[in-house]
Protein backbone atom coordinates (compact mmCIF):
# COMPACT_ATOMS: atom_id res chain seq x y z
CA UNK A 1 0.00 0.00 0.00
CA UNK A 2 1.06 3.49 -1.22
CA UNK A 3 1.12 6.35 1.38
CA UNK A 4 -0.20 10.12 0.90
CA UNK A 5 3.59 10.50 1.97
CA UNK A 6 5.11 8.21 -0.86
CA UNK A 7 2.47 9.60 -3.10
CA UNK A 8 3.79 12.76 -2.78
CA UNK A 9 7.67 11.26 -3.49
CA UNK A 10 6.51 9.68 -6.52
CA UNK A 11 5.17 12.85 -7.92
CA UNK A 12 7.89 14.72 -7.23
CA UNK A 13 10.13 12.27 -8.79
CA UNK A 14 8.62 11.53 -11.82
CA UNK A 15 7.15 14.92 -12.74
CA UNK A 16 10.93 16.16 -12.92
CA UNK A 17 11.30 12.78 -15.29
CA UNK A 18 9.03 13.81 -17.22
CA UNK A 19 10.66 16.99 -17.51
CA UNK A 20 13.78 15.61 -19.26
CA UNK A 21 11.79 12.98 -21.07
CA UNK A 22 9.96 15.77 -23.20
CA UNK A 23 13.24 17.47 -23.35
CA UNK A 24 14.99 14.25 -24.50
CA UNK A 25 12.30 12.25 -26.16
CA UNK A 26 14.55 9.42 -26.81
CA UNK A 27 15.14 8.73 -23.42
CA UNK A 28 14.81 4.91 -22.63
CA UNK A 29 14.01 3.09 -19.72
CA UNK A 30 17.36 1.49 -19.37
CA UNK A 31 18.77 5.15 -18.59
CA UNK A 32 15.90 5.79 -16.16
CA UNK A 33 16.60 2.53 -14.67
CA UNK A 34 20.32 3.62 -13.98
CA UNK A 35 19.84 6.86 -12.73
CA UNK A 36 16.95 5.44 -10.33
CA UNK A 37 19.17 2.56 -9.08
CA UNK A 38 22.17 5.29 -8.54
CA UNK A 39 19.87 7.32 -6.42
CA UNK A 40 18.31 4.85 -4.55
CA UNK A 41 22.04 4.30 -3.44
CA UNK A 42 22.39 7.83 -2.61
CA UNK A 43 19.46 8.19 -0.55
CA UNK A 44 19.77 4.54 1.60
CA UNK A 45 23.37 6.31 2.10
CA UNK A 46 21.78 9.49 3.67
CA UNK A 47 19.22 7.41 5.53
CA UNK A 48 21.86 6.35 7.71
CA UNK A 49 24.02 9.57 7.43
CA UNK A 50 26.84 7.63 5.73
CA UNK A 51 28.58 9.58 2.24
CA UNK A 52 28.97 7.67 -0.44
CA UNK A 53 32.65 7.14 -1.60
CA UNK A 54 32.43 6.94 -5.37
CA UNK A 55 30.35 8.81 -8.09
CA UNK A 56 27.92 6.63 -10.34
CA UNK A 57 29.23 6.15 -13.38
CA UNK A 58 26.27 6.89 -15.61
CA UNK A 59 26.15 7.34 -19.81
CA UNK A 60 25.53 11.23 -19.77
CA UNK A 61 21.31 10.89 -20.24
CA UNK A 62 21.48 9.02 -16.97
CA UNK A 63 23.90 11.61 -15.61
CA UNK A 64 21.35 14.48 -16.34
CA UNK A 65 18.39 12.50 -14.97
CA UNK A 66 20.14 12.09 -11.85
CA UNK A 67 21.70 14.82 -11.26
CA UNK A 68 17.63 16.94 -11.98
CA UNK A 69 15.60 14.30 -9.82
CA UNK A 70 18.87 14.72 -6.59
CA UNK A 71 18.10 18.32 -7.10
CA UNK A 72 14.38 18.60 -6.74
CA UNK A 73 14.77 15.77 -3.70
CA UNK A 74 17.79 17.74 -2.33
CA UNK A 75 15.63 20.80 -2.29
CA UNK A 76 12.43 18.89 -0.32
CA UNK A 77 15.02 18.06 1.86
CA UNK A 78 16.90 21.38 2.48
CA UNK A 79 13.43 22.11 5.24
CA UNK A 80 15.59 19.50 7.39
CA UNK A 81 18.97 20.01 8.92
CA UNK A 82 21.02 17.16 7.41
CA UNK A 83 21.70 14.74 9.63
CA UNK A 84 18.51 15.44 11.83
CA UNK A 85 16.08 12.67 12.10
CA UNK A 86 13.51 14.06 10.20
CA UNK A 87 15.81 14.11 7.64
CA UNK A 88 17.12 10.57 7.54
CA UNK A 89 13.38 9.46 8.09
CA UNK A 90 12.82 11.64 4.60
CA UNK A 91 16.03 10.26 3.04
CA UNK A 92 14.60 6.87 3.87
CA UNK A 93 11.05 7.05 2.51
CA UNK A 94 13.03 8.68 -0.96
CA UNK A 95 15.30 5.66 -1.34
CA UNK A 96 12.33 3.45 -0.63
CA UNK A 97 10.18 5.14 -3.12
CA UNK A 98 13.11 5.11 -5.78
CA UNK A 99 13.60 1.14 -5.12
CA UNK A 100 9.97 0.31 -6.04
CA UNK A 101 10.16 2.75 -9.01
CA UNK A 102 13.51 0.42 -10.33
CA UNK A 103 10.67 -2.21 -10.09
CA UNK A 104 8.34 -0.33 -11.98
CA UNK A 105 10.54 0.65 -14.94
CA UNK A 106 11.19 -3.09 -15.21
CA UNK A 107 8.20 -4.30 -15.36
CA UNK A 108 6.66 -1.97 -18.22
CA UNK A 109 9.91 -2.43 -20.08
CA UNK A 110 9.01 -6.12 -20.44
CA UNK A 111 5.49 -5.26 -20.98
CA UNK A 112 5.71 -2.38 -23.50
CA UNK A 113 9.40 -2.32 -24.63
CA UNK A 114 12.06 0.63 -24.31
CA UNK A 115 10.09 3.66 -23.52
CA UNK A 116 7.09 1.61 -21.91
CA UNK A 117 7.85 3.39 -18.11
CA UNK A 118 8.17 6.48 -20.07
CA UNK A 119 5.29 6.60 -21.64
CA UNK A 120 3.14 5.20 -18.94
CA UNK A 121 4.12 7.80 -16.50
CA UNK A 122 3.09 10.45 -18.97
CA UNK A 123 -0.60 9.16 -18.88
CA UNK A 124 -0.54 10.29 -15.35
CA UNK A 125 1.30 13.28 -14.46
CA UNK A 126 1.28 16.25 -16.60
Amino acid sequence: MITDIEIDKFELIESTVIKVFKQDPDLIDMEMLAAYEALSRLYRAKAQAKNLSSKPRLNEKSQKLYQVIAQAIDQKLATFAEGDERYLEESKIFASCLRRLEKSVKMWTRKHGRQGYLKFICGFIK
